[in-house]
């Protein structure tokens, strides 16, 4: 029988087979497998090449569209005969199974239960879709296919292309077309495909870099950033920036970086709550300092002083799953006559929405979740550029987090995991892949 690579000493690494002496290796050839299962049931993901195509152009046209992606991803993975293993081995996870069973406790004391159990029922679905999809994606062909990277690369310089043509003069080129059907350009609509062009580039930078394309590899994440800036996705930005940021840290100081990185990322999502509420204090702000700043941001920090007192009121359970639309006083107006209320639907930051809902013990699920990834990504036996594009991707998702979306919309929940199912199935060697499926066998 065939042993699994050891992570040290004589045994073949992770990224051996992709990464040796700078050139991309095919794996060596694979016996069948028993029971009549041939390597070609394990080419499931080479089945969603479409998908990992459509999702960067779909997504800036329709970001909705990323959460039926995500469940036609997971019926087209479910066709091989090891799916329901992958389910089973996905709910048995605490990474899973621990924040969906908190979040359905904390929706007992929400303010409004009925819509706390409703929006638990649509996100445990996606959770356990989004987990099964990043299982099954461990178990990928043993034959040295690359059509996933190709497609990978391929969406991004689409989504670049049609991005690109959206911000030349605010749309000047494209609304003659869209009046054709009578729709209006409305730049905004452009923000939710912004932010997931920012997360699906590491794994297309990686998809460039295993194929040998190592300028373009490089080169990538920095035309989506030039792409993105006509554009009025702030966060998109402002998540990429960071990610380039941590990026060529990692690459100029190599393994170590990475470890502080990933303490720094735990360290930001602890300090969070404690820097939003005593650090924001608008009582003392001036009329004239107000005046200075934009008035999203204005809004953004009178939104976030709000929040973060009403967290402090309940700091360790939270309010409950849900909550943040039904806060007591999120009706008030931050100025009078404005219409703009101190709470909308959710604090736009992820880490003060999960101490407001799911208190002290929800954001330390959090930290856990992350930190688990971050030391899969950084003490697993991969190459520096996977380990690199795996933290810059996490780092681009958590960033975008702290200032727009809510943590539970649905659409962004799905892109994380279609973005993590992605990065797993390139970081994952065709040896370590055939370990897993058996392993699965044994379930």
């Amino acid at each position: 029988m065939m042993e699994a690579p050891s992570p040290a000493g004589g045994g073949l690494g992770w990224g051996h087979y992709m990464f040796h002496r700078g050139q991309l290796r095919s794996p060596p050839s694979l016996p069948p497998m028993g029971g009549g299962v041939s390597l070609l049931r394990l080419n499931a993901f080479h089945i969603l090449t479409p998908i990992v195509l459509l999702a960067p152009p779909l997504a800036l046209a329709a970001g909705l569209a990323m959460t039926p992606l995500l469940i036609l991803a997971v019926v087209l993975a479910a066709q091989p005969l090891y799916s329901h293993r992958a389910l089973i081995h996905s709910v048995r996870s605490p990474l899973i199974g621990l924040p969906l069973c908190w979040m359905l406790l904390s929706a007992l004391w929400a303010v409004d239960v009925a819509d706390a159990l409703n929006l638990w029922w649509r996100l445990a679905f996606i959770f356990l879709s989004g987990a099964m999809l990043a299982e099954v994606s461990g178990l990928k062909s043993f034959t040295p296919q690359h059509s996933v990277e190709r497609m990978a690369v391929i969406g991004i310089a689409i989504a670049c292309a049609l991005a690109a043509i959206a911000g030349i003069g605010h749309g000047v080129l494209i609304r003659p077309v869209l009046a054709m059907f009578g729709h209006e350009f409305l730049g905004h609509e452009l923000n939710r495909g912004a932010t997931v062009m920012a997360v699906l580039v590491w794994p297309a930078a990686l998809a460039a870099w295993q194929m040998n394309h190592r300028k373009l590899a490089y080169a990538l994440p920095v035309i989506v950033l030039a792409v993105l800036l006509p554009l009025e996705s702030l966060s998109a930005v402002v998540g990429l920036s960071a990610a380039i940021a941590v990026a060529a840290l990692a690459l100029g100081l190599r393994e170590r970086a990475l470890r502080w990185i990933g303490v720094a990322v735990l360290l930001g999502i602890l300090v969070t709550p404690f820097i939003l509420y005593f650090g924001i204090d608008t009582v003392q702000m001036s009329d004239a300092t107000e005046r200075k700043i934009p008035a999203t941001a204005l809004h953004r920090i009178y939104i976030w002083e709000f929040a973060s007192h009403k967290a402090a009121e309940h700091p360790v359970l939270g309010w409950g799953l849900d909550s943040s639309p039904s806060i007591p006083g999120h009706e008030q107006e931050y100025i009078p006559g404005s219409g703009l209320k101190l709470l909308p639907l959710h604090p736009h930051n992820s880490i003060l929405q999960l101490w407001l809902e799911l208190g002290a013990v929800g954001v330390l699920l959090f930290t856990g979740f992350v930190g688990t990834l971050l030391h899969r990504a950084t003490a697993a036996p991969l190459a520096l550029q996977e380990k690199t594009c795996a933290v810059a991707m996490l780092v681009t998702y958590l960033v975008v987090g702290l200032t727009a979306y809510g943590v539970w919309q649905e659409w962004w929940v799905a892109t994380g995991f279609m973005a993590a199912a992605l990065m797993r199935y390139l970081i994952t060697p065709a040896e370590v892949a055939h370990m897993q499926y058996l392993a699965r066998k044994t379930l």
